[in-house]
């Protein structure tokens, strides 16, 4: 040990104690260690407390520590007491959970100089004892994923550069039915983390047990697809999920962009997973905020509400206030993204009638687009050419998705599952099979 610069171990533990061997090789003084890894890879298996004699608390170089998984250390513990830590990673931190916030405040005040700061499942909710704040001038990064009143007091509590990356998971408890106090509840505390966001990418999901609200945002205006398309990219990301009790409607989504402050953004990539066309459809009055928008990255059924916008009926013109001797006189509703200039088509299924459906709205005055990318969707080459007699710069792949072709899960029935960029709510992704060839007439 006593030379040892970075040291992660990973152990198979069913019962609270820690290996006995482990300990006794961890107890000599590591005087030039700098990194720590710990974790039991026996799952949510808690442990008891790593012992205080780890390292023999000698261990004053350490600036990076990361525990996970069920292996524990008390407040007492030398890892966080004698240390000066850069980077603080902790997962599963149960022990900590019952603690008052302020525990956790006193740990997190002895590390001005914190860089990166992840806590999963590990922050107090314990009665609070005081409002103070820290401050954490350092900070780059932040990730949260617990309980969502813990998050947000831990985040209340703390004083961070603005330009932090933020990543925050959290499952909220919506009351009488209506997510939206609670989701501006949570939204109020990363307000700041949104301030100039030119680039969002919200991926929404609505199924028969749960809501999910994925949303991320960048401070530049963003047009390549491979960023726009990627779960972990942005400089902020937020992700709330609650029960489908609890309505995900259009209007939940113009609270988000409300709040945010969301109508300057200049690029948009969105996403949507839905069970029986259960998600939120007419996003005119959203399109008509969005004045700057240049550029729409559409995933999937994104596409369809992108489509819909543009060929659904009009609506009827908006009362002007006057006096009250006069009748109120009317003005048609503003227009729809009339900045939209590039059209981004990905991992989409584009049959014989959306493809009439997406003709139809690209030819009308009100759509301004010049530019389509078709990428990854199952399109015919007959279609493509059709398209490039209607929008001046049409930019193709080539390439089938046959994955977009398979059957539902054994769940979804009657091809009600609607599924775009094959995310899951745990992020994992489904390589899609891509392939070159012919396909109803394609060359």
């Amino acid at each position: 040990m006593s030379r040892i610069k970075t040291l992660q171990i990973s152990w198979q533990a069913y019962s609270t104690y820690v290996p006995p061997k482990l300990m006794e090789r961890m107890s000599q003084p590591a005087p030039f260690l700098e990194s720590l890894y710990l974790s039991n890879l026996g799952g949510v298996w808690s442990t008891n407390p790593l012992p205080l004699t780890l390292f023999s608390g000698e261990i004053p170089r350490l600036t990076r520590l990361t525990i996970l998984h069920g292996a524990q250390i008390s407040w007492d513990s030398p890892l966080i007491q004698k240390t000066s830590l850069t980077h603080l990673h902790l997962g599963d931190m149960t022990h900590w959970k019952s603690d008052s916030i302020d525990r956790l405040l006193d740990v997190l005040e002895r590390f001005p100089r914190l860089k990166s700061l992840l806590l999963e499942q590990s922050i107090p909710i314990g009665p609070t004892m005081s409002d103070r704040v820290v401050k954490l001038p350092a900070l780059t990064g932040i990730s949260l994923a617990d309980d969502q009143s813990a998050c947000m007091v831990l985040l209340r509590s703390l004083s961070i550069p603005p330009t932090a990356l933020l990543s925050l998971q959290t499952f909220l408890n919506p009351q009488d039915g209506d997510v939206n106090p609670t989701l501006a509840g949570s939204l109020a505390h990363v307000v700041p983390f949104f301030k100039d966001t030119k680039t969002v990418r919200m991926h929404i999901t609505k199924d028969a047990g749960v809501n999910q609200l994925r949303i991320q945002s960048w401070p530049t205006t963003i047009t390549d697809r491979a960023v726009l398309g990627s779960p972990h990219s942005s400089s902020t990301l937020v992700d709330f999920m609650w029960s489908a009790e609890a309505a995900m409607d259009i209007g939940v989504i113009q609270n988000v962009c409300t709040i945010l402050s969301l109508n300057g953004i200049e690029a948009y990539s969105g996403g949507i997973l839905s069970f029986q066309n259960q998600h939120p459809n007419d996003w005119r009055p959203i399109f008509r905020d969005w004045t700057q928008l240049s550029t729409m990255h559409a995933i999937g059924t994104m596409l369809e509400v992108f489509l819909d916008a543009f060929v659904a009926p009009a609506e009827p013109p908006v009362a002007v206030a006057a006096a009250e001797s006069e009748e109120l006189p009317t003005t048609q509703p503003p227009p729809l993204l009339p900045s939209l200039r590039t059209l981004i088509i990905d991992r989409a299924n584009i049959t014989s009638e959306l493809g009439e459906r997406m003709k139809t709205s690209l030819r009308t005055p009100e759509c301004k687009v010049q530019t389509v990318q078709i990428h990854q969707c199952n399109v015919k080459g007959a279609f493509v050419d059709e398209l490039k007699e209607i929008v001046p710069d049409v930019q193709w792949d080539g390439k089938q998705n046959r994955t977009l072709r398979r059957p539902g899960p054994f769940w979804a029935t009657g091809g009600a599952m609607e599924i775009d960029g094959f995310e899951t709510m745990d992020d994992g992704t489904e390589e899609p099979e891509l392939v070159l060839g012919s396909f109803d007439g394609e060359p």
